[in-house]
């Protein structure tokens, strides 16, 4: 499945534990595309240090959330209603909130086809961060911190109808 901007409506899905990913993914995979555009978990892909070397791995960007693309949400949240494990799609009462325009750009221009957030590569020149390739070039501005040791970078952004920090995977190459 692939990413949709324009075409349908995005919702965040709240889960009751963060393990049912491949129960969820399954589940909405049998509704069909007509009901269903996309449904994903994001994730960031990051390096991690163990035994000696750096290993990259990835985890959700979002723990106990994921999204679904569809113009028919008030059907999908009966279906949502009847499955094994209820989830919660967000929103104001009864009335599933949308993600706004914004949010959804965001993370189009985050995520790979894969749903992903791909490692960014920069440097750190008098002061200032420039990031070479990923997901990051050109958003150095939204970078609030960085943990060179750790190779993250937080970036603080509006999402989930809340301002909150995500962190995304980043590696600084040098420092002057």
């Amino acid at each position: 499945m692939m990413m949709q901007e324009n075409t349908a409506n995005w919702y965040a899905i709240h889960m009751d534990r963060q393990d049912q990913e491949g129960r969820i993914l399954d589940y909405c995979q049998a509704l069909g595309k007509d009901l269903l555009k996309d449904a994903f978990f994001p994730k960031i892909r990051y390096y991690k240090r163990y035994q000696g070397a750096w290993h990259e791995e990835e985890k959700l960007l979002f723990p106990k959330y994921f999204f679904v693309v569809t113009n028919q949400i008030d059907q999908l949240y009966r279906l949502f209603q009847k499955a094994p494990k209820p989830v919660e799609i967000l929103g104001t009462g009864d009335t599933p909130v949308e993600l706004s325009n914004d949010e959804i750009h965001l993370l189009n221009k985050l995520m790979n086809h894969r749903h992903e957030i791909e490692m960014s590569t920069g440097r750190i020149c008098d002061g200032r961060l420039e990031v070479s390739s990923g997901p990051l070039r050109g958003m150095e501005d939204m970078v609030r911190k960085i943990d060179r040791h750790k190779r993250m970078a937080i970036i603080r952004t509006q999402m989930l109808q809340r301002e909150m920090e995500m962190q995304v995977g980043l590696e600084v190459t040098e420092k002057s």
